[in-house]
């Protein structure tokens, strides 16, 4: 699944609403600092995961963003 396809998925936000969640991420990563961006990434991603009633999409969002960090230019 990639990002295209979440944003074309009904089931997904607004822009309006990824804007505001991401600008508060941005903001949430700000506040607790580069020393703890791990844990808080870590955190969040549990949480995120376990409110997911699919694992599959899950699965496949894991993969994308694995390949997106090993491979940038791709």
């Amino acid at each position: 699944m990639t990002l295209q396809n979440l944003q074309n998925n009904p089931q997904t936000m607004s822009p309006q609403d990824l804007d505001q969640t991401y600008t508060a991420l941005c903001n949430a990563l700000a506040d607790v600092g580069e020393a703890q961006a791990q844990s808080f990434l870590a955190m969040l991603s549990l949480s995120l995961i376990a409110h997911s009633p699919n694992a599959e999409q899950v699965l496949s969002l894991i993969a994308q963003a694995q390949k997106q960090c090993l491979n940038p230019k791709a």
